[in-house]
C-alpha cells in the first residue's frame, strides 16, 4: 500500500486475543487480511491484484502473456512459502534438511528465471512476483545468520533478496 501511496492502517494482532471482527472476516484465522470499505479480502495474491488495480496498475503487466507469467510466479511463491513452512516446522534435523533441500531446488528455478540484468523478475522494474517472494526471501536472509537457510550458490537469488530487503517500507 505504501508503494501505491494508498492510505492505510496496519494492525498487529495477538494470536492469543483475536478480535471478533477479525474472526468474522477471516474464517481460517489467517493473515494477511485487507478490509476495504468493510469488505474482507483474503490471500496475498488476491490482495496484491486488488491493490494493483486500485493503485494504478504498476506491478502486474498489461500484456496478457506477461501478466500470466507474473501470476504463475506469484503462485509458485506460495508453494515456496509452504516449503519454508515445512522446513521451520520440521520435527528433527533429517526432516529439516530434506525440506531445505526441496526448497533450494525450487529456489534454483527462481534464480534461473530472474532477469539477467536484475535484480527483479522484470529487470529493474518491480512487479507482483517480486512482492510475492519478498517475505520468504527476507526470512531466509534473516535466519541465515543462525542456521544455513539461504542457498549460497544462487547469486541472482541473493541479489534479488538483498534488493527486496533494501526497498523502502
Amino acid at each position: 500500500m505504501e508503494h501505491y501511496g494508498l492510505e492505510h492502517e496496519l494492525l498487529r494482532l495477538s494470536p492469543d486475543a483475536l478480535p471478533e471482527w477479525f474472526l468474522a472476516a477471516s474464517p481460517y484465522r489467517r493473515v494477511p487480511l485487507l478490509m476495504a470499505d468493510g469488505v474482507p479480502i483474503l490471500e496475498s495474491a488476491v490482495i496484491g491484484e486488488f491493490l494493483d488495480e486500485i493503485g494504478g496498475g504498476r506491478l502486474i503487466p498489461a500484456a496478457p502473456l506477461a501478466r500470466a507469467q507474473i501470476r504463475s510466479w506469484v503462485a509458485f511463491a506460495s508453494e515456496c512459502q509452504a516449503g519454508f513452512g515445512g522446513m521451520v516446522r520440521a520435527a528433527d534435523e533429517e526432516a529439516f534438511v530434506s525440506a531445505r533441500t526441496a526448497l533450494h531446488a525450487d529456489l534454483a528455478r527462481v534464480d534461473q528465471a530472474l532477469h539477467e540484468s536484475g535484480p527483479f523478475f522484470r529487470g529493474s522494474e518491480l512487479c507482483m512476483a517480486d512482492v510475492a517472494f519478498a517475505p520468504l526471501l527476507s526470512r531466509l536472509l534473516l535466519l541465515d545468520g543462525v542456521v544455513t537457510c539461504f542457498p549460497a550458490e544462487l547469486s541472482r537469488l541473493r541479489r534479488f533478496a538483498e534488493a527486496l530487503v533494501a526497498l523502502p517500507g
